[in-house]
């Protein structure tokens, strides 16, 4: 295929404004508004992650970072970076 082959299929009508004349003539704008105002709202979460409450996700961040820290300080031990 050549670029002159691109071109002609460029200049083709599929492109053109005059195709889509007709498609959307069934489409009622304002019944179609009218049904989107008529559905509910799905509810909105309570913000719980997991079922906890936010002291609950704190306690458990803090918990988790402390578990790092002790963790991460055995492992320097073990190794022999620090002396205890």
């Amino acid at each position: 295929m050549s670029l002159d082959d691109f071109r002609d299929a460029a200049n083709e009508s599929a492109f053109d404004d005059d195709a889509d004349e007709g498609l959307f003539d069934d489409f009622d704008d304002a019944e179609f508004i009218d049904d989107l105002e008529d559905e509910p709202l799905p509810p909105k979460p309570k913000g719980n992650f997991l079922g906890m409450t936010a002291m609950q996700r704190f306690v458990i961040a803090v918990l988790l970072l402390m578990t790092s820290c002790v963790m991460t300080t055995f492992c320097l031990i073990v190794t022999g970076r620090i002396i205890p």
